[in-house]
Formats: structure tokens, sequence, C-alpha cells
């Protein structure tokens, strides 16, 4: 997803600030929050005895996610889009890093 949004970068650089922008931001947090919550209900038996409502989880990783992808490319793509993938991951499964970068 990072490297499909650094290819489009022109395209988001032209909608950003507009109504175009907040749109199109809107759908891509619908669409990968519907995605996330499939993913969740087909794994939701494998699921530890800590019980978090989905919709926090879907809401908490997908605000997560956007808030990167928008710093990412308010930035410029200047890290490669492997990179930010890779931290995000780290972050979301590993939790947060205590160290300053």
């Amino acid at each position: 997803m990072f490297e499909h949004a650094r290819d489009h970068l022109d395209l988001y650089r032209a909608l950003a600030g507009s109504r175009g922008g907040t749109v199109a931001l809107s759908t891509i947090r619908q669409i990968l929050s519907d995605l996330l919550r499939d993913e969740l209900a087909a794994n939701a038996d494998k699921t530890s005895g800590d019980h978090v409502p989905r919709e926090f989880v879907v809401q908490y990783l997908v605000g997560a996610y956007m808030a990167v992808l928008t710093w990412w490319l308010d930035g410029g793509t200047k890290l490669p889009p492997e990179l930010v993938d890779g931290m995000f991951r780290r972050l979301t499964f590993d939790g947060a890093i205590t160290e300053d970068h």
C-alpha cells in the first residue's frame, strides 16, 4: 500500500486539502476498515482471553495507518516505502518503541 501511495504522490498532492482529498482519504479509510473487519472476523477464534472489541481494534489500527500514511505523503515520501511499512508493522505487532530515532 505504501508503494502504491508513493506511485500516486502527485495525485495526493493535487487532492490534499481539497474536498476531493477528504473524500478520497475517507474512502480509503472505509475500505481498509472493511478489509480489517473481515480479517479479524476470520481469525476471531484464534484470539487470546483478553477481549478488546473488534471495532476498537479496527479504529485503532486504521487510524494509526492513515496517520502514518498522510504524514509520510505530506513529507514527500523521503523514506522508502519498505522501511515505512516495516516500522508500521513493528509497532503494530511488537508495540511502541522507546528509543528516539
